[in-house]
Order: C-alpha cells, then structure tokens, then sequence
C-alpha cells in the first residue's frame, strides 16, 4: 500500500540533507581531528613559527593516483640588505610564508621552493606527474630579486664577490623559473618508495622586474606497476629509531607496504634462522685480540642493552661475496645483513687499511672525488650504473637515476689502524657510556667558533654557533634544553684564542660536547693538530662536531682518527668533514652550517639521541636539494664512532645510588680447563669493572658479565 507519510518524511529529510549539504560547501568547517576541510600545515616544511604556514590537503590517495592541494600565504617582497642594483634598485627577496629559498641554482633568481616528498604506493612509481597553478596575484612594482649566491670552502683565501647575475636570464623578460616544479628524485629507503620534487609557486620576469605568485597549486601524480628491474633489492622493515612518514605529504600511503616475511637467500654468511641488530666488520686480529678492552668487551656492551650483536671478519667478506671492488664486496655483505640479519647498525672497525674506502664523485667548484661512508649504509640499487670509474654520480642510480641517499642501517666507522687502536676506541666509547648520569660534565657543551675571514655575518663563526646554541627559524638549539650548560669561546673582533685554552678547557673535564666552526685540514682542526696527542690528559671523553674543512679525510691519517682511536683521553667520537666545509661569503646559511643545524635539531627537536639515526636525520632533512655544495656536503659527513651510541646531555639525571657487591659464577668445580661464566648481581651505581681471574694484579676483562677458562688448579 502506498504510504504518503513515509513519502512526506523522505522529502522533508531530503530537503533538510541539501540545506546542510549547501552550508558544508559555502562555509568553512573542521573535521574530527581538528583540520580546517583537510588542510594542514605542509609536513615537508618545517614551521618556523613566526611565519604563517604553507597548507597542504590530500586530494586523493590510491594505489593509481596520488594528488594534493597547496594554499599558500600572501607572498611580498623585503630587502636583502645588501644594497642596490647596477640598475639602482633595491635588492630584494621574495617571502611566500615558510617556503624555502632556492640556494643551489648560483647567479640565478633566489626565489621560494616548495619541498614535496609523497610515498609512491607499494609496488608502484611514477607514470606521469602534473604541477598546476590556482589564482595567479601579480605584486605591485618592478623588483630586483637577489641572484643565489655562491658559496665557499671555508678554508679558500680570496676575495669573495657578491655573485653577478647570470646574464642568460636576467637579460630576458620570458618567465623564470620555466617550469612550475622538478622532480629531484626518486629515492627509497628501506624497501619504500619516495618522491621528491621542488615547486616552484613564484614567476618572474626579470627585465621588467614583475613577481607574480600561485595562491594555490595541485599536484597529481598517477603511478604504475613496477617492473622487475625497478623492484627494491630490499624489502620493507620499519626504520626502528625514525619515523618513515616524516615529511611526508601523504603518510597514509606507508601503510599499503607490508613488512616482508619471505625468506631471503642468504649470499653466504648471514643465515636467517639469526638475527644481529649490530654487526662489527673488522679483521680477524681485532676480532682475536686479547686487549682490555678488546672487541669481544664491545659486543657484550651491546648485547647488555638487548642488542644481539656480532663480528664479521672482513677476510670471510671478502672470502664469499662477490663485487667490482672489495668495497662493493663490503656493501653486498651489508644488504645481505640486513636482508637476513635484520641488522640495524654497522660499525666499520677499522681504518682504511682494514675497511676499504669508497670515494664518490661531486662537481663543485673543483671536481673532487670524496670519501664517504654513506656508501655503505644506502642499500638499495647500484652506485655505478655506468661502469666508469666515477661512483656516486647523480646518474648512477636505478635506471639511470640519482644514486640512494636514504639509510637503510645507520653506520660509523672505528677508524683504528690496529687492535691497539680499536682498544683505545673501545674504552673510550664505554668509558662515556657508563658515566653516572649526575656528572655534570654530561650535561654540559661548549660552542668552539673561530675568525673566518669572510664577510658580514661570516667573518667570525659566532653567529653561526649562536644559531646552533639558542636555536633559529626551523630548527631548535641547545638552550631549547633547560637542564644543560652552555659555555662559549668565540673569537671576535679584539678577542681571539689559542690551542692552549680549548687544551685547559678539554683537558678540565668539564665538557662532554663541542661544536665547531672553524679552518681545519686533513691533520688540523680547533687550532689543533694530529702531533698534539700527548697534550691531552682528560678522562672524560668527549663528542665534536666541526664544520671545518678535511679533518675527517679519512683516505689521509685525518685528525679525526687521531682524536678517536690514537690514545686514551680526547674523544670518544667526532663528525667531520672528509673534504671542504662550506660557508656563505656573507651569511649564515652556508651548506654545512645548515647540515649542522638539522644535526642537533634531531637532537633536540625530534628527540633522536643516538649518533648514526641523528646523522641520517639531518640529511633527510636536506633531501630537497642535492646538486652543488649540498651534495659535497650530503655525502662527506663521517661519523667516528658508534652509530649506537646515545649523546647523554638531555638525559635526566639521578643521584648516584652506592653499590653493592654480589656475583655468582658457574660451573664453580670441574677438571681443567674449565670456562667459568662470572655474572654481576651487583646493585646500585657501578662505572666500571675489573676483573682480575688468576691473582696476578694484572686485569683480565672489564665487561660486565665475563667469561674466564682456567687452565690448571
């Protein structure tokens, strides 16, 4: 029977669905989570708080096409302060909100980029791509946009030009840039695949001087099947330490990747019935040594925290896997690794003498080939597709693309030359890692800047170190931790310092970090030098990370080395560079003060601790940009150290509680030779320990939980 009711019901609901439909449309509403209609703030730029923010809206999100929407600030121009055009007008910059400003194209338009990094679905990657600009707005006047000014090797001794333009486009009125975005590159990182581009919201015409801007831009990105030979030689596991979605666009899409459980064929050594999160490649005399403390006291460490751990001796490497170069050999025992092992970390346990060099090739101002150890912690596709004697170019990577700059596992080198050495590193390194968390000295820092002879906010390093120190723009600096101290030595105009302080200053026990800016060379760095290792008395190590050029050239006997492994006081890791650090002829935004920004702010921004996860996080950071000084930079970079290894300075502290002692051992009788297993049960707070097994006042191990085989009664 028909009902008029449920008739007159259906419209009236009907009628009232279109109203509310209406007002959803024609007004502003926020989801459940709080966002605007979907917008939020571009994840792939870091807000820097007192500039209004990019937004961004995912559009849609599938296995087939990937698509989002920008909306951007009102964009304006502001003085670079440097003066006045040829021409006479005011050099400018254009601001878009928090945009970044291009750095690498020298002598052309610095306008605003837009970083866009989108995960590709699993299994899929890019068929096409298409940038289209909303609302163009046309700013008022003519302007004269600063050109990209080149940057320096800090250690270079000339004079430094403000950078002319480059004629082929500052003589032209057609439209710069030609193109609303670039794709940077496709990259992946640990089994997931990510696209990079740069966008470009700013046109400009430069003999008219007209800016014009998008207030929006849409980005649509449709993806295919990935053929055999685009496949990842690795497979997905998540990063343990890192978020895989950070500055990412679209974060949902890292959920259509499944973490793999096939049984990969092991290349020779790494059985996957076995798992090692920490992996030590060394020799087998460093393996065998008998030192206190000696290799076999360095994995114990590890495993004491949970960690399974082993050694690898790179004789076997070589041994049972195949390669160009011995150093290939090394990275194809990695993958196998981490495709088996499921390791995390590496530790390179050795110099070069010990654990083969790879150097890549970077065009920048002097064509230069740069030892890296990145090499070894990027697993996925080649880094010589074309056979030529030039690793790492930008062409070398799968099909033809850029080479892989995401780590996979998170490596340091221990650059000792021999078992001595890697003693020394040893100590060193569990010396800091069981200082009691009361001692002042791992809550304390030094920031260590020096003259540097160019101009304006680069003649001397303080402005740089005071970025570092209180924290700027997008990234957070020292003082953003209330619990720590920060003391300064600065060279300035009328002041300067010498070897001998920062020697009272390591040498006082005071500090646990330094941070430096300075000159350096292969064997010089801090105004100190490799011939200075008996200058050095400190007991309490130290940690350093220093912009200056070639101290961590570890294809030379580098200071680096020299700090780390060469005695028992300095320290007990550094990050340096292998070639040139680079600084801008006037400011502060030089390559490597950028990269040593982004280092701490892992730090202290994202609260990563551990020195290999800290060093591949300040890279993600810069992945937008690899051509000119950045890649020099990217890549040259050297941790000696730990990748492991946590900086203790934010660590909350708690008093020390006394210890007591208590031990067991087991078997306790039996016919020699008999191994006894000694276990700590000890409480309270315990620094170190030393064993001494056969009363001869000679110590036989420090570790914690140490094994003893007793040869006669």
């Amino acid at each position: 029977m028909f009902n008029r009711g449920l008739v007159s019901s259906w419209i009236i609901w009907g009628v009232l669905g279109l109203i509310v439909i209406g007002m959803v449309s024609g007004c502003s509403t926020k989801n459940s989570k709080g966002k605007e209609d979907g917008w939020e703030p571009a994840r792939g730029i870091k807000q820097d708080g007192s500039s209004e923010a990019i937004m961004v809206r995912v559009e849609r999100e599938d296995s087939d096409v990937i698509e989002i929407s920008y909306r951007l600030p009102d964009a304006r121009c502001v003085s670079a302060g440097v003066g006045v055009s040829s021409s006479g007008q005011e050099i400018e910059y254009v601001v878009i909100g928090n945009a970044e400003r291009e750095d690498s194209e020298v002598g052309k338009p610095a306008l605003p980029v837009v970083p866009c990094t989108l995960i590709l679905p699993a299994g899929r990657t890019v068929e096409s791509v298409v940038v289209s600009g909303g609302r163009k707005v046309e700013l008022a006047g003519s302007h004269f946009i600063r050109p990209v000014q080149q940057q320096y090797p800090i250690s270079m001794d000339v004079p430094l030009e403000e950078t002319h333009p480059d004629k082929s486009v500052y003589g032209s009125d057609e439209i710069y840039p030609t193109s609303l975005y670039k794709v940077e590159s496709i990259q992946r990182w640990r089994g997931v695949s990510y696209l990079i581009l740069v966008l470009y919201p700013v046109e400009y015409r430069p003999l008219s001087g007209r800016v014009a801007y998008y207030k929006s831009l849409s980005v649509k990105v449709r993806t295919r099947q990935e053929t055999a030979a685009e496949r990842s030689n690795i497979y997905y596991r998540p990063d343990p330490i890192r978020r895989m979605d950070d500055g990412v666009e679209n974060p949902r899409t890292l959920k259509s990747y499944e973490v793999s459980k096939e049984v990969m064929k092991p290349a020779t050594i790494c059985s996957p019935d076995e798992t090692y999160k920490y992996v030590v490649i060394t020799s087998r005399d460093i393996i065998n040594a008998a030192t206190v403390p000696n290799l076999q006291d360095f994995l114990e460490s590890k495993r004491a925290k949970g960690l399974t751990a082993t050694a690898v001796a790179i004789e076997d490497i070589y041994a049972q896997y195949t390669g160009v170069d011995n150093a290939e050999k090394v990275r194809n025992f990695i993958i196998d690794a981490y495709r088996n092992w499921k390791t995390d970390f590496v530790l390179l346990g050795g110099d070069t003498n010990i654990v083969p060099l790879r150097c890549v090739w970077v065009e920048f101002m002097y064509t230069q080939n740069v030892p890296t150890d990145l090499y070894y912690a990027c697993l996925d596709g080649p880094y010589n597709r074309n056979g030529n004697a030039r690793w790492g170019e930008p062409n070398d990577g799968l099909n033809g693309g850029d080479v892989d700059i995401f780590a996979d596992v998170y490596v340091g080198r221990a650059s000792a030359e021999n078992a001595e050495e890697f003693s020394n590193f040893v100590y060193k390194t569990l010396a800091y890692e069981r200082s009691h968390s009361s001692e002042s000295y791992l809550h304390t820092a030094l920031m260590l800047g020096e003259y540097m002879g160019f101009t304006g906010d680069s003649e001397y390093a303080k402005p740089a170190m005071e970025e570092i120190r209180k924290g700027v723009s997008q990234t957070k600096g020292f003082l953003s931790y209330s619990g720590g101290k920060v003391d300064t030595l600065y060279e300035e105009e009328g002041v300067t310092w010498y070897k001998s302080d920062l020697l009272a200053k390591i040498n006082s026990n005071t500090y646990s970090i330094i941070n430096h800016m300075g000159h350096g060379q292969p064997d010089q760095a801090m105004k100190i030098r490799n011939t200075d290792d008996n200058l050095f008395t400190n007991t309490k190590f130290l940690f350093v990370n220093s912009q200056a050029c070639h101290p961590g050239a570890f294809d030379e006997d580098c200071l680096a080395e020299h700090l780390t492994t060469s005695h028992r006081h300095g320290f007990f890791a550094a990050v340096m560079n292998s070639r040139f650090g680079i600084i801008g002829r006037d400011d502060t935004n030089g390559a490597s003060q950028l990269f040593q920004r982004w280092f701490w702010h892992a730090y202290f921004g994202k609260g990563i601790t551990q020195l290999g996860p800290m060093l591949a996080d300040m890279r993600y950071e810069r992945r937008w940009n690899l051509r000119d000084s950045n890649r020099l930079v990217y890549f040259e970079i050297t941790l000696f150290g730990d990748p492991e290894l946590k900086l203790r300075y934010t660590e909350p502290a708690t008093p020390p509680s006394p210890p007591t002692a208590d031990f067991s051992a087991a078997p306790v009788t039996g016919t020699a030779p008999l191994t006894v297993q000694f276990t700590d049960k000890s409480t309270g707070s315990i620094n170190e320990w030393k064993w001494d097994f056969n009363d001869d006042g000679v110590i036989d191990s420090t570790v914690q939980n140490p094994k003893y085989t007793y040869t006669k009664a």
